[in-house]
C-alpha cells in the first residue's frame, strides 16, 4: 500500500476509534474504565497501520495517536468529575481537531486577535529550519564516516533532533498565534 494511503487509513481508523468512544466516556463504574482501557490501548496501537519503512509518517501517527489519546481521555475524566454532560458530541469532535497540538483541555480554547507580521517571520523561520533538519539528518547518514562511528552518529543526530524540536515547538507557537490562539512561550 502507498504511505499516503497508509496514513489516510491510520487516520480514518485512529479518529474513527476517538468518535466511537464518545458514548463510552459517559459511562460510570466499570464498565467505564474498561471503554477507556479499551479505546484507549486500541487508539494508541493504530501508527502500526503505517509501515515502518516510513519512519516520518509513523512517527507523526504516533503523536497524532498520543494526542488523541491525552484528549479523548481528558474529555472523559472531565465528564467525569463535572458537569459537561450536556455538551455535544459536535463540541466533542471539534476538541478532537489535533490543532494547536497538545495544548488546550477541553472547554478552555481562548482566542484573540496575535496577528503581526514579526510572528509571521518567526514561524517561516522555523518551518525552513525545521524542514533543514530532515534535510540534514539524510544527507549526514549518507557518509560513510558518520555510518562508521557509532558516536559521530549520534552526536550529530542528537544536535539535528534538537534543533528540529525546537524549531518545531517555535512553529507550532507561531502558527497558534498566527490563527489566533492566546498562547504563551514557555
Amino acid at each position: 500500500m502507498h504511505h499516503a494511503a497508509q496514513f489516510l487509513a491510520f487516520l480514518a481508523v485512529a479518529f474513527g476509534i476517538a468518535f466511537a468512544r464518545w458514548p463510552v466516556l459517559g459511562l460510570r463504574g466499570l464498565a467505564f474504565w474498561l471503554g477507556l482501557g479499551l479505546c484507549g490501548t486500541t487508539v494508541l496501537f493504530t501508527p502500526l497501520i503505517v509501515a515502518p519503512q516510513h519512519v516520518m509518517l509513523r512517527a507523526l501517527a504516533c503523536v497524532l495517536a498520543i494526542e488523541l489519546w491525552f484528549k479523548t481521555t481528558d474529555y472523559a475524566l472531565q465528564r467525569r468529575i463535572s458537569s459537561i454532560e450536556d455538551r455535544p458530541f459536535r463540541s466533542y469532535a471539534r476538541f478532537l481537531v489535533p490543532f494547536p497540538v497538545l495544548l488546550v483541555r477541553f472547554g478552555q480554547r481562548t482566542r484573540g486577535s496575535q496577528f503581526n507580521l514579526s510572528s509571521w517571520y518567526a514561524t517561516a523561520i522555523a518551518s525552513i529550519v525545521f524542514l533543514l533538519c530532515f534535510a540534514i539528518v539524510d544527507l549526514v547518514s549518507q557518509f560513510a564516516m558518520v555510518r562508521s562511528s557509532f558516536l559521530l552518529d549520534h552526536t550529530v543526530k542528537f544536535i539535528v533532533f534538537t534543533l528540529a524540536i525546537e524549531s518545531l515547538a517555535r512553529l507550532l507557537y507561531g502558527l497558534e498565534r498566527l490563527t489566533g490562539y492566546k498562547t504563551k512561550r514557555v
